[in-house]
């Protein structure tokens, strides 16, 4: 799910959720409309923030093709929403 999918499925404006995030309403706009990937430290407010709805790979737009090709179907490669990640993006 992309934020700006999950943005609107809990009816937030953008300021609301630059808000629940810590940003800007302005950058939660770039992160919603793939202008910009947030930093890890934003990117961990995502996830915790929607629950775990948002997630890192969320913000990289593959083709369908390519994640069957790899075997991806999404839900299993999600990461719990209190999960915290190292500076290496390794699970701690």
């Amino acid at each position: 799910m992309t934020l700006d999918e999950w943005r609107v499925s809990q009816k937030l404006t953008m300021d609301a959720l630059g808000r629940r995030l810590g940003v800007a309403a302005e950058t939660a706009g770039r992160y919603c409309n793939n202008k910009r990937i947030p930093a890890r430290a934003v990117m961990a407010r995502i996830v915790a923030a929607t629950g775990g709805a948002v997630q890192p790979n969320d913000f990289y737009q593959l083709p369908q093709e390519a994640r069957s090709a790899t075997g991806e179907t999404g839900k299993e490669d999600r990461l719990p929403p209190d999960t915290l990640v190292s500076s290496k993006g390794d699970p701690t």
